[in-house]
């Protein structure tokens, strides 16, 4: 169990690590002076290198270790951050990124070979660090052991040291990449009895000596993360080793010496784990499980992982407290309550109520709280989408000038994971068909970098993602010429702009000559189109000539919370989305208009829409228009983003906030149903997917 929080804890504070390498090494790469940025990946790398360590991910951290090093010449300014510099940094940082995907998955981080060769592309760029005057050669007379500095290194932790992720042993193996640790006492005497032992805290102390030829800022950030919070002292005794000769053995025995530094028992376990194979290997070998048997279970266990990490989140601990006050609240509303309710006296329908409305007004709160812990900041999304953009315009030869703005703008986290692939793909349409090269810019009057814009914000309980550039802008010409050659439309006519630039999100609808690797097939928009809707969002698109083109998605904040419109058809309650109906109508016999006796037709704002009778779609198959009777009906005007309709409902019965409950795990799949949603008095309410009873009544 413990095992398997740990590795929990490392693969999800892997990513935040991996994410603010990249976001650190693209702002470097903006602006190459900045020493903050240098420092802010040299310490993330450290800890990727320090917790890789802890949890066995050994080539993982001797590859991240290579990186510290030669981040530390960058940093201290031996290295110059040069474009083929920082763009070999993201490289690294891509293959770190391959390296954790590949432990998670339970494969080996990477070939030896292929190690070997990043260790060799890495000592290219260490051979480019200035040259300086080696001491030996300054100082002929001077002996190369005298050239060590010693330091006796005091470590008294407090005992809460492992709930922070440290561990003394990754210290230990830290101190021995910048020299040698030549002797290492510890301290027991803060060990309780027995029966008083906490097995989660750390009771011993230790006193290291160690011998480096490195400067003391590079011992002093072995412990960068512990010193604030822990009694660390570092202090240099290199006069009590002249000629390398530590004066304080002269009066001890060796024997003691030998038990004091253990260096047998040191040696051995040194040996065993140098010798040791991987355990799957081991029981293999020796027939004690079958290849096919282990297969099975690696793949089970990937399956299993990567279940874990979609499932699980990191909530900020501010929104927990916040839920847990809220919570503290009704529990003193209850108590209140079955206080009144244990005295003889009656009760006071008055002071009830009261109670009960703060018990509905806290329980609100917990609703939108709970809502707000799925919520997630879109800066790692903005992040990956300016690691995308920039490389695609290395691959095109494009300058371009990337600009973020609302990143933290907080939504919902499966919202995040559904609308990542189409914002890759309005970035690739962005810098293949929009971003024109240097040489055309200029020749236009422009300047030769363009510009790219990412752009979040909140407005009126909908989040709107913006994706703009400053370059063509869409052919109006190029597009109302392959309208017409599709039939879309009649010859003479001339839609508007707005209209014209509908028809790219139409599917097959390209205008590109050139058909790339990146664009230009035809498929692409009609599928972010259809993504977006799925989940009750739209797309809109503006463009002019020469400007540029900016395509904004509206979202709703989350899927789990549906504000709906309850209804009754027939002796059934449904839940339709509110931001879905355009309209409600009362509707009178003789009102509809029928073709053929077979659709249902009602005049709204100029144009003739089809009436529903949702009970002929989700209760059996489809049936005739249907009839509605002596009683009048009510009429709801819903808007699925791909064209209007009208449903025939009995009743209104409520606006009410519900929790959209998946239905899957208990029955198939419905077409138009979403999901269903829990009332008050216990009952089951199915609520009404718009778009997907659209598909299902219309078709494709």
């Amino acid at each position: 169990m413990e095992d398997k929080e740990l590795l929990e804890i490392f693969f999800s504070e892997a990513e935040e690590l991996l994410q603010r390498i990249e976001k650190n090494l693209l702002a470097l790469e903006e602006t190459p002076q900045e020493p903050s940025f240098v420092q802010e990946v040299f310490r993330a790398i450290h800890t990727l290198k320090s917790s890789s360590a802890m949890v066995g991910f050994d080539s993982l951290s001797e590859y991240a270790h290579l990186l510290e090093n030669l981040l530390e010449r960058l940093r201290s300014g031996r290295l110059a951050p040069s474009a083929a510099l920082i763009a070999h940094l993201l490289n690294s940082q891509a293959l770190l990124k391959t390296m954790v995907e590949r432990v998670f998955h339970g494969k080996d981080p990477i070939e030896p070979s292929e190690l070997e060769s990043q260790k060799e592309k890495l000592n290219r760029f260490l051979g480019l660090e200035i040259k300086e005057t080696s001491p030996e050669a300054a100082l002929p007379g001077l002996k190369k052991e005298t050239l060590h500095k010693y330091y006796t290194i005091s470590l008294f932790f407090k005992e809460d040291l492992f709930f922070s992720g440290q561990d003394p042993l990754m210290l230990l193996k830290e101190l021995q990449d910048l020299g040698e640790v030549l002797k290492v006492e510890t301290d027991p005497s803060r060990v309780p009895g027995i029966v008083e032992i906490d097995p989660f805290s750390l009771y011993l102390s230790w006193e290291i000596l160690f011998r480096t030829r490195g400067p003391l800022s590079s011992v002093e950030d072995v412990f960068c993360f512990v010193r604030e919070s822990h009694r660390i002292t570092i202090k240099e005794v290199t006069d009590n080793f002249p000629e390398g000769v530590d004066l304080s053995l002269a009066d001890k025995r060796i024997g003691d010496l030998l038990l004091k530094e253990g260096y047998i028992d040191s040696h051995d376990l040194q040996e065993a784990l140098s010798s040791q194979k991987k355990i799957g290997e081991v029981l293999v070998g020796q027939n004690k499980v079958s290849a096919q048997s282990l297969s099975r279970l690696l793949t089970d266990q990937e399956k299993s992982r990567d279940w874990l990490r979609k499932s699980t989140i990191r909530v900020a601990t501010q929104k927990l407290d916040l839920l847990a006050n809220l919570v503290e609240e009704i529990s003193v509303n209850f108590s209140r309550i079955s206080h009144w309710a244990n005295q003889n006296e009656p009760l006071s329908s008055r002071l009830v109520l009261e109670e009960m409305e703060g018990v509905e007004k806290t329980l609100r709160e917990i609703q939108e709280q709970v809502m707000r812990v799925r919520m997630f900041p879109l800066t790692g999304t903005f992040q990956r989408l300016h690691r995308l953009a920039r490389d695609l315009a290395l691959e095109q030869e494009k300058e371009i000038r990337i600009e973020f703005e609302g990143e933290e703008t907080e939504l919902d986290k499966d919202l995040i994971e559904q609308i990542t692939d189409p914002l890759k793909h309005l970035i690739r349409n962005a810098i293949d068909h929009g971003l024109e090269p240097a040489e055309e810019r200029l020749a236009s009057g422009k300047p030769p970098q363009g510009t790219l814009g990412m752009k979040a914000f909140q407005r009126e309980g909908r989040i709107y993602i913006q994706i703009r550039d400053d370059g063509r802008g869409l052919d109006e010409e190029a597009i109302y010429q392959k309208a017409l050659k599709s039939q879309l439309i009649t010859p003479g006519s001339r839609p508007s702009s707005a209209e014209l630039h509908r028809f790219i999100l139409l599917p097959g609808f390209s205008t590109a000559k050139v058909v790339s690797q990146i664009s230009g097939r035809g498929v692409g928009m009609d599928v972010v189109r259809e993504q977006i809707l799925r989940f009750g969002g739209t797309i809109t698109i503006g463009s002019q000539p020469q400007q540029g083109t900016t395509i904004t998605l509206s979202l709703p904040l989350t899927l789990s919370i549906l504000e709906g419109l309850r209804i009754r058809i027939g002796q059934d309650a449904f839940v339709l989305p509110l931001s879905s109906i355009a309209a409600a109508l009362k509707i009178r016999k003789g009102d509809l208009k029928t073709i053929e006796a077979k659709e249902a037709l009602l005049p709204f704002e100029g144009e003739y829409l089809p009436v529903i009778f949702l009970e002929n779609y989700l209760a059996g198959p489809r049936g005739t228009a249907g009839n509605i009777g002596e009683t009048d009906k009510i009429g709801l005007v819903l808007d699925s983003r791909r064209r209007r309709f009208i449903v025939l409902a009995d009743q209104i019965l409520e606006i009410r906030q519900v929790v959209i409950k998946g239905l899957e795990s208990h029955f198939r799949a419905i077409p138009g149903i979403s999901g269903g949603a829990i009332l008050g008095d216990g009952s089951v309410c199915l609520i009404l997917d718009i778009y997907g009873l659209d598909r299902l009544i219309f078709g494709d």
